[in-house]
Parts: C-alpha cells; sequence; structure tokens
C-alpha cells in the first residue's frame, strides 16, 4: 500500500486507551510503525496497556509526561475523541505544531478505500414521524 512508506517515517504517540486508542496501536505496531502508547490509567489496573506491553508497544501509564515529544520526537498525535483538546498532551502537540488525528484519520492513511462520513444524531439513527 503506498500509504505504508508515509507512515514509516512517523513515530506515532497514541493518546487513550479505549477500544479505537487500543486498535489504533496495535494496527500502527503490527505495521512495523515507531508507536507509544500514553494513558491516564495505572499500568497494573489497565488490561489494554498491559496486553500492548506484552506485544512489544512501548506503553506509559498514570501520568501524562510531555518529555515523551523530546524523547522519541513525535510526529503524529493520535487522540481518542473522548480526550478534550484542553489536555496537556493535545496542547503541547498543537504548540509544537504536531498534526491531531483521531483514529478515523489514522484510518484514512491506511487504506485507499473511500469515505463516507454522517455527521448530526439525525444521521446515526432512524428518525420518529
Amino acid at each position: 500500500m503506498e500509504n505504508d512508506l508515509f507512515l514509516q517515517n512517523q513515530h506515532f504517540l497514541v493518546l487513550g486507551l479505549a477500544k479505537s486508542g487500543f486498535a489504533a496501536a496495535s494496527i500502527l505496531h503490527e505495521k512495523g510503525v515507531y508507536v507509544t502508547v500514553n494513558d491516564q490509567k495505572p499500568f497494573d489496573e489497565n488490561e489494554p496497556a498491559q496486553k500492548l506491553s506484552e506485544k512489544g508497544v512501548e506503553v506509559v501509564c498514570g501520568e501524562h509526561p510531555v518529555s515523551l515529544f523530546d524523547q522519541h520526537q513525535i510526529t503524529v498525535l493520535i487522540k481518542n475523541p473522548g480526550i478534550p483538546y484542553e489536555n496537556i498532551m493535545v496542547q503541547e502537540a498543537e504548540k509544537r505544531g504536531i498534526p491531531i488525528w483521531t483514529e478515523i484519520e489514522l484510518a484514512y492513511h491506511l487504506t485507499n478505500a473511500k469515505f463516507i462520513g454522517i455527521t448530526g444524531s439525525n444521521g446515526k439513527r432512524q428518525q420518529q414521524r
């Protein structure tokens, strides 16, 4: 896939380990891309973090250390949609001019498929008449 070459030159920081963050980190790791995961929940209480760590993914839990940006030369931040833009890691990425993607944008870069977006609650459920 042509997008794989682009991904290989990046170091991703996945922020948040809900289902979509776990999936994003897993697929990036499987593709051999540099990825670090950061989640607020402590490691010993964080099953997704433990699973990723067992696969060899670097996982930092229990805090949001902005030093990760310098330690790993982060080039893209992938943010779970539930994480507010006021989060210290998101603000640091913005300050540094680092692109902030959600998992949807990552999916866009991983495939050549066409995307259709449906927004708003009326598009997600059938209207009652």
